[in-house]
């Protein structure tokens, strides 16, 4: 079954009448959705995974920064208990892993963050409580119109 709408618009797609259409779609968007439960459900096992790791080896928190604008972003480091991730002795957590876990939430509250102006933050999971927070910038154009009227005569 197709992912993608592009994929549904095959060569026979004009054959088919509204209904069979509309079928078409219904399904594709199901099996999506399906798709992308079961790809959240293991996302969520590993990060339950890596939690644990992190609890083992005494971690207290780990930070991600990120920003953007113009329509991209994605997050620029991670630290754990301050320290760059790398430079710490914490084995099996993957960085990449948990930092795309982590912004997974802040795409969820701030929806299009990174999109125009954009914006910046962090966020903080606090490991033994096993709570994060999001600390976000938006970043926007504003303007201040006035409008005066002069005598000139």
């Amino acid at each position: 079954m197709p992912m993608y709408r592009e994929d549904l618009m095959t060569a026979d797609w004009k054959s088919l009448t509204q209904p069979e259409r509309d079928e078409r779609l219904r399904r594709s968007r199901e099996e999506y959705r399906k798709r992308l439960a079961e790809q959240r459900a293991k996302e969520d096992a590993a990060f339950k995974l890596d939690l644990a790791v992190l609890r083992d080896a005494g971690v207290d928190d780990v930070t991600v920064e990120y920003s953007g604008g113009g329509d991209s972003g994605c997050y620029e480091g991670v630290t754990i208990d301050g320290e760059p991730f790398e430079e710490t002795v914490v084995k099996g957590v993957d960085e990449a892993r948990l930092a795309d876990y982590l912004m997974r939430f802040v795409d969820t509250a701030f929806a299009g963050w990174e999109i125009n102006d954009g914006g910046r933050g962090e966020v903080v999971l606090d490991v033994p409580e096993g709570t994060i927070r999001i600390n976000h910038t938006r970043y926007f154009t504003s303007e201040d119109c006035s409008e005066i009227e002069l005598s000139v005569v």
